[in-house]
């Protein structure tokens, strides 16, 4: 598992460095307001698309690992759902577009509809390429986030030229999914019209209980922006430049949080083929070996965040608290949490870590409601924070509890781990250079 673990944290390594600098040539080149537009919309399209999901993506690692169904099988019986699925939320965001709701009918109908069709394509591919997993084929794995990554940059680069305006740059990241979708289904060679619906439903009797838990986690970590949005709307505490400021501190969280992706990744299926009690040596061994890393790579944000702003735009460094306090929240506090809810996902038990997810869901919309009126962005910032440490300390007591694990023996750092780790990486690090 550590050697697909660091594949894909190296490949997303080179991804997000392309994001990166189309991140830097957005809020250059657009400035805060527009580039905030354009980060928010995506940012939207993620959440859309956990919605539209309906946690398919978990069950093509699920059921062809611990129910032997073939992945061709899988996606004869999903694909129909899927398709109703994105179709509804499309229609869902256009209406709410047209009836005028605060923080989203300001963008207008032409940029909500590039936005659906960036919820469909990503959910259709995100399908196909979970599946890479289950044959253990991490390197087409990563070539597909690696196409996706710089057509984006390719296209959104020639946008910035001859369109620089937020529906522009949208546009071109549309045609860039639009391209991938092509891509993946040759390379899968997918039979798109092959559907089949029966047995389906014991199907969503397993993914609607993990796709809850997994809306309602990235919910606690959007909610925040979706919350600034929503006061631009009204004409209260925000405004259009404050979402830009907001949108870059995310962004850098988030290619943060890769590390915590990368390790989700390749622990998930890994999980789901070992036995109950070897599954949760595994996850508790991941929980404590992450901790002190993003503990690090959160106090590498707050010493570096300032500079790192200033890359993006000499009016973005006036956001430096704000990104100190996603830094300690979403990184330090909540990034590694993420282990212990993927273990009871693996034994048929997501509703704990839904429910446990929706407990911060509340906390964090009532915090927003409060804070962001009063402080502004660093109100967001600390209701995210402050939801995400609620939410990870009911969940250890969840996990402890579901596996009679003890926390001082199982979860807390031990030496030898880290001297284990070291050495994996170094025989690792040398077979690479041998090959």
């Amino acid at each position: 598992m550590l050697r697909n673990i660091l594949h894909i944290l190296g490949n997303r390594f080179v991804v997000r460095l392309a994001n990166l600098a189309l991140a830097i040539a957005l809020a250059r080149v657009l400035g805060p307001a527009d580039q905030g537009v354009v980060n928010f919309l995506i940012m939207l399209s993620g959440l859309l698309f956990t919605f539209a999901i309906l946690g398919f993506d978990a069950g093509a690692i699920y059921f062809p690992r611990r129910e032997s169904m073939p992945s061709a099988e899988y996606q004869r019986r999903v694909f129909p759902i899927l398709l109703a699925s994105c179709i509804l939320v499309c229609v869902g965001l256009l209406f709410c577009g047209a009836a005028g709701v605060p923080g989203i009918a300001q963008y207008g109908l032409p940029l909500l509809g590039m936005v659906g069709g960036l919820v469909a394509c990503d959910a259709y591919v995100n399908v196909i390429k979970q599946q890479c997993l289950v044959r253990d084929d991490v390197s087409a794995f990563n070539r597909v986030e690696r196409i996706q990554a710089f057509g984006m940059l390719l296209l959104v680069g020639i946008a910035l030229i001859l369109e620089p305006t937020p529906g522009g740059v949208l546009f071109a990241v549309l045609l860039s999914r639009l391209f991938l979708v092509a891509y993946a289904t040759r390379q899968a060679e997918v039979r798109l019209m092959a559907f089949r619906l029966a047995g389906t439903r014991r199907i969503l009797e397993y993914t609607l209980k993990p796709w809850l838990g997994n809306l309602f986690s990235l919910m606690n970590l959007r909610l925040d922006s979706l919350m600034i949005s929503w006061f631009i709307g009204l004409s209260l505490g925000v405004e259009a430049a404050d979402l830009g400021l907001y949108t870059i501190c995310v962004l850098a969280v988030s290619r943060v949080q890769d590390l915590q992706a990368a390790i989700l990744t390749a622990l998930f299926p890994a999980v789901a083929g070992l036995e109950q009690k070897e599954g949760a040596r595994l996850s508790a061994r991941t929980y404590r070996l992450s901790g002190p890393v993003f503990l690090l790579l959160a106090l590498a944000l707050v010493v570096f965040g300032y500079p790192t702003l200033w890359i993006f735009g000499p009016e973005y460094t006036a956001a430096y608290p704000v990104l100190c306090v996603l830094a300690i929240g979403s990184v330090a506090v909540r990034a590694n949490m993420g282990s212990l809810a993927v273990y009871l996902s693996s034994i048929g038990q997501p509703g704990i870590p839904t429910l446990v997810n929706l407990f911060g869901v509340l906390s964090n919309l009532f915090l927003n409601y409060l804070w962001i009126p009063r402080y502004g962005i660093l109100g967001a910032a600390l209701a995210t924070a402050c939801s995400a440490a609620l939410v990870k300390g009911i969940l250890l007591v969840c996990y402890l509890h579901v596996t009679r694990l003890s926390w001082w023996h199982d979860l807390r750092i031990q030496g030898d781990d880290l001297r284990d780790l070291l050495a994996r990486f170094r025989r690792w690090r040398s077979k690479e250079t041998v090959a």
